[in-house]
């Protein structure tokens, strides 16, 4: 999922916010010694980017979703987002 001002319409975006969904493959990959999925939990281990966030399960994925809905400064308005699926 991405967020932050990359996907509005402003001319000079400041920030990016990603959250990559994650599951029982990433788990299986990580047990097997895989070092790709090694260097993503490194990544979301050590929080650089900072910008970037794991959801490993599906209730954590709709608390993210819920989180970047909300309209700063409101609290009765949503707002879409994109979600991406690779």
């Amino acid at each position: 999922m991405i967020d932050g001002s990359f996907v509005t319409a402003k001319p000079e975006p400041g920030d990016i916010n990603v959250v990559i969904r994650l599951g029982q493959t990433h788990e299986d990959l990580l047990a097997k010694q895989n070092v790709e999925a090694l260097e993503l939990e490194r990544i979301f281990e050590s929080r650089e980017p900072k910008e970037a966030f794991a959801a490993y399960y599906e209730d954590r994925w709709d608390d993210w979703v819920k989180f970047f809905a909300k309209i700063k400064g409101s609290t009765t308005l949503s707002k879409g987002l994109v979600e991406i699926k690779l």
